[in-house]
């Protein structure tokens, strides 16, 4: 009698959905162009590691102090330093971004995993595009270089911000064996973390020498627009 209380009962839960979460990772480094494409952005970040590091000082000033960005864009040097790093930086970031999957449209379930890459670089280099594109094309009469190029470039500084809390999360992950999809998770926590972040500085910036409403407007075009585009070809495709 007592048998037959342990040995009935049914699984609700999908096999092949745990399966397939499992063996997400493996997938992945599976497909060759992945593996290709990992070594290219290694290389890329050795080659550039000079200018990250010293980089290290301004991007941690900017993240405490508005103010900073001000500095940052006032510096050839350095505002010459943070754009390389940053056109370096996309296909590391969006390797990683692809690696975990935050970036996943619903058509990505048809496509060869080597397409979703593909996919989620030209994603990244859209949003980096558009971020400069508005920078060219909004008028910004009444606000000194300096102070409207320190707005435009925030989401380029917490750009390098992001991806180096994403490597360090992802060694914390390895270290302790975080699953695929928590470390997703806690990745796309991380980036909208760090976007509103930037969000705030540009606010803090314009806001220093415009009126509310015109502070507004200026983080549409500059930093929401951009941001809008990449959320929505994710949510409508």
């Amino acid at each position: 009698m007592f048998e037959d209380l342990f040995s009935r009962g049914q699984l609700e839960l999908s096999r092949d959905a745990l399966l397939s979460e499992l063996s997400q990772s493996s997938v992945w480094w599976d497909v060759a162009a992945n593996k290709i494409l990992t070594g290219v952005a290694v290389a890329i970040l050795l080659a550039n590691l000079t200018n990250l590091l010293s980089l290290v000082t301004p991007m941690i000033e900017c993240f405490f102090r508005f103010k900073a960005a001000e500095g940052i864009e006032h510096s050839v040097g350095i505002s010459r330093t943070r754009n390389i790093s940053v056109a370096c930086l996309v296909l590391p970031f969006s390797l990683i971004i692809s690696r975990y999957d935050v970036y996943h449209p619903a058509y990505f379930d048809n496509l060869a995993p080597e397409f979703r890459t593909v996919i989620t670089i030209a994603a990244v280099t859209l949003f980096i595009l558009l971020v400069l594109f508005a920078s060219l094309v909004v008028s910004h009469r009444g606000l000194s270089n300096d102070l409207f190029y320190a707005a435009c470039h925030t989401p380029l500084n917490y750009f390098i911000i992001a991806f180096s809390l994403l490597v360090i999360s992802m060694a914390v992950f390895m270290l302790f064996g975080i699953s695929d999809i928590i470390a997703g998770k806690i990745i796309s926590v991380i980036i909208i973390s760090l976007w509103v972040f930037s969000l705030l500085r540009s606010f803090q910036i314009l806001h220093s020498r415009c009126d509310f409403f015109t502070t507004i407007l200026y983080l549409c075009a500059l930093e929401i627009l951009p941001s809008a585009v990449i959320i929505a070809s994710e949510m409508l495709f």
